[in-house]
This record gives C-alpha cells, structure tokens and sequence, in this order.
C-alpha cells in the first residue's frame, strides 16, 4: 500500500466534511487507489429504493434516476436487511455463496439491465450509517476487465470506509449548525422589532437590521468597542446592572426578563432576558438577549387576537400582554389583576398552547408575531 497516497486519501476525506463540494475528487482519489469505473458515496430508503447521491461518480444522470426509480429497489445489496451490517465490506460474490449460486448475482434484473448495459461487472461496497429506512452507503464498481475485488482491496475499502463514516457523520454535524444559524440569521432579520445577541461581557454577538436602525437614529444609545452601551450615565450604569442580572440568570430553570425603560430612548422600550440553554447551543458565547421595541410604531398584541391566533382564554391573554412588556410573573398577576398561584397556573397553560417551555421564549415568540409589528 502506498501510505502517502492513503494518507492523502484520508485528508481529503475530512476536508470534505466541511467542504461537500469536495466529495467528487475524494471518490476520484479513492478510484485511483483502488482502481474503478465508478464510485457512489449516497443516501438509500430501504423502503422504497429511492437514491440520493452524495456524490455518484462514472454513472450518468439518467442511469442514476432509473436507479432510483426502480432498479434500487431491485439492487441484491438492500434487499437482505442481514447484510446491512455498517462497516460491512462485501462484492458480489457474497449473493452468490448465499444463493450457492456462481452466477446468481449476474443473472438478477438488476445486473442484467443496470450493471451490465453500462460496462459494470464487478461491484463491492457496504452500509456506513443505518438510520431507519435510510442507509448511508458507499460503492465501488468495475468492468470484467479489472477483475473481481481482491480481498487485499475489501480490507483497504474497510479502513477507508471507517473514515467515510466519521466524515459523514461530522458532515452532518456541521450541516445541521449551518441550518440553525441560517434560520437563526432568517429569525432577526424576519422580526420586527431590534434584537440584539449579548455575550456575557456585554460584546454584540449578532443584531438585526432593525436594532442597528434603533441604535443610529436614537441619541440614548451607542456601540463603543463592540458593546452596546447607553450614553447617559444614569441609564449606563442601569444597563449595567440588567446585563449583571441577566448574566447570572443565564441557564437557570427560570429566567426572569428585565425590562428597561431608558430616559435617553424615550420611545424605545427595551426588554433585556437571560439566554436559555437552548439558544446558547445556537450561537457561542451567547448570554442575554435585547429586544428593543418602539412604542410609537410598534401595536400591541390585543387580547381578541390572542385568543384567536394561540388559543388563549381571555384572562391568559391579558397576562401574557404583561409578560410581553417585559414584567416578571408577580408583577404581571398584579397588572392582570389575578393571584400570583393563578398566573402560575395560567402560564403553564400558555406554554403548552404556544408551544413554549420559558418566559423568555414566549417574549420571543410574542415578539417576532407579524401581527404587532406596525401601527394602523
């Protein structure tokens, strides 16, 4: 074996991780080493034979969509859930000693009209990931005129498949962080109303474009150094205190909003909450978040239309227009004009109608609702 050649394999292997794009010339790579016509790193349901390709290589676009249309549903690899073992190497020689049949594998539908009409003759390959019906899975294929797959061959495609599967696995990793901060980016720029994300001492994470409106236009507030910072001293050592108070919320059971009302933003009302362990996984350092909002533009939710939009009875309704202003439960029973062991009870069944687990979601979802952005 030629190690520099694997190494250089095994490289581009977890570049690829990050970098899908990169998946065809590792497939390439791997080709070369181990010589082949084809090579299919792909997404199989096991139900209903449909392939999705990671990347295929060597195998045209119509030969792929009749493979998912009919022949992967034929193809002796997945029809045997017992083979399916990930980290499992075979060729098909493995139908044949199951059938005790030299020529079973070439005399199936799938060889003799797939296989076959595209000059493969040899395949071998295995399962990397099973996850229900969907299998992740790698392949290469050869003509006749490279012989069957050497046993020498199997155990370098074993080794090279143990990689395949961690890249894969972290390829999904990073897939699914790049999803949450697109819909996290998406979610600050769909809201209308300024949102701000802190970290816990006080730095700008990421803001919307409505936040940064707020902080241009207005004379109470500022950015110095990347922190946002309110010019009065007054209101600057008040911030600074919230900030305190939020950063030592942050995470716990219950965290508690503090509502701010700066004398330099006398149309801004600012609601400062701790981060939840939730929204700390999607974005790093993340401690506090700011809503600002702007009472001259913005139009509260009325109770008529949180009854019909989130199912609230009319007393959940009017204590949850107190939480969306930023005040504690104790204080919003007082507004609401209920017992605090009333609104302990109402608010549990707010969360589960909104869908929310904390005080700190529900301002959020209050918050982005469309329907309060504007004044009519």
């Amino acid at each position: 074996m030629d190690n520099r050649q694997f190494n250089q394999i095994i490289e581009s292997i977890y570049q690829a991780a990050i970098q899908p794009d990169q998946w065809p010339d590792v497939l390439a790579l791997i080709n070369r080493f181990i010589p082949s016509t084809a090579a299919g790193l792909f997404i199989q349901n096991i139900s209903t034979g449909v392939m999705t390709p990671i990347p295929f290589l060597g195998v045209g676009d119509e030969w792929l969509q009749s493979y998912s249309e009919h022949y992967g549903f034929v193809n002796p690899a997945f029809s045997d859930e017992d083979i399916l073992q990930p980290g499992t190497i075979f060729t098909e020689q493995l139908f044949n000693e199951i059938h005790q049949d030299p020529d079973y594998y070439h005399n199936t539908e799938f060889y003799q009209e797939w296989m076959r009409p595209q000059n493969f003759h040899h395949t071998s390959g295995g399962v990397l990931i099973a996850d229900g019906d969907h299998y992740v899975s790698f392949t290469q294929i050869r003509s006749a005129a490279h012989g069957q797959y050497s046993d020498r061959e199997m155990e370098l495609q074993t080794l090279l498949a143990r990689h395949l599967c961690k890249a894969v696995q972290l390829s999904g990793t990073f897939e699914k962080l790049q999803y949450r901060l697109r819909n996290a980016e998406q979610l600050l720029e769909s809201m209308g109303h300024g949102i701000i994300a802190l970290d816990q001492h006080g730095r700008i994470l990421e803001s919307n474009a409505v936040a940064s409106g707020h902080i241009d236009k207005t004379a109470g507030l500022t950015i110095q150094q990347g922190r946002l910072m309110a010019v009065n001293s007054s209101d600057q050592q008040q911030l600074a205190i919230a900030l305190n108070q939020a950063f030592a919320q942050a995470g716990a059971v219950q965290e508690i909003p503090i509502r701010l009302q700066l004398t330099g933003c006398s149309s801004l009302f600012l609601i400062l909450m701790p981060a939840t362990a939730q929204h700390r996984s999607q974005l790093k350092d993340l401690t506090a978040i700011l809503i600002i909002k702007d009472v001259q533009q913005c139009r509260p939710l009325s109770v008529d239309y949180l009854q019909s939009a989130y199912r609230l009875t009319a007393s959940e309704a009017r204590l949850t227009q107190q939480l969306m202003n930023g005040n504690e439960l104790k204080v919003a029973a007082i507004e609401a004009g209920i017992s605090y062991e009333t609104a302990r009870g109402y608010l549990k069944s707010i969360f589960e109608k909104t869908g929310t687990r904390r005080q700190v979601d529900l301002i959020l979802l209050m918050n982005s609702d469309p329907a309060g952005r504007f004044k009519t």
